[in-house]
């Protein structure tokens, strides 16, 4: 009945200018959206609503799309457009990386993380991989949602990634399996599972 009434609440989102996904964290009773708010006030209000369902965490923080801080350590143009494709509801992960720069500089840092850019939104662009990717404002923080064939595809593809080859002792990841929230509410309700 949670689900359902938080799925209610969420379909309340009158402050949000675009709703880009709405998310269950598979094994785990976190749900995790990403929005565009026009309105501070309404998105208090639908928190405020969430807490008077019962005991909710919430935990909002600010985000920028990839291409945008792409565009401002300088990663082509061409690269930065948005993502057209979106991303497939099956084998959907969240990997969340904090980046350190420990025994770097700045201008080291940012070389890197442009190899990193180029990297991940040349595979998008050219190979169609389905990938979105925020970098939380203010920080050394990026959150991907990537579909992947299995789990080990997901290890092998975050090895590759320059800044794990490059600055790979200064970087934490994490990774969570993910479901669309309107499936998992659909499936977790229906009579059989």
């Amino acid at each position: 009945m949670f689900f359902l009434k938080v799925k209610f609440v969420c379909k309340l989102f009158t402050f949000v200018n675009f709703h880009y996904f709405l998310l269950q964290v598979s094994g785990e009773s976190k749900i995790l959206s990403v929005i565009q708010v026009f309105n501070i006030i309404g998105l208090e209000r639908t928190i405020g609503g969430l807490w008077r369902l019962g005991a909710v965490d919430v935990d909002c923080q600010p985000i920028v799309s990839y291409e945008n801080f792409a565009r401002t350590i300088k990663v082509s143009e061409h690269l930065t457009k948005p993502n057209s494709s979106g991303l497939a509801k099956e084998g959907l992960y969240w990997l969340e990386f904090d980046v350190e720069y420990n025994g770097k500089s700045t201008d080291e840092l940012i070389t890197i993380w442009r190899k990193e850019a180029e990297a991940v939104l040349t595979a998008r662009h050219k190979e169609g991989t389905s990938i979105e990717l925020y970098k939380a404002v203010a920080q050394r923080k990026v959150h991907v949602f990537i579909n992947a064939a299995d789990p080990e595809q997901v290890d092998l593809l975050s090895l590759q990634l320059p800044i794990m080859q490059e600055n790979g002792s200064n970087v934490q990841l994490k990774c969570k399996a993910l479901q669309f929230l309107e499936d998992y509410t659909a499936r977790i309700t229906s009579d059989s599972i």
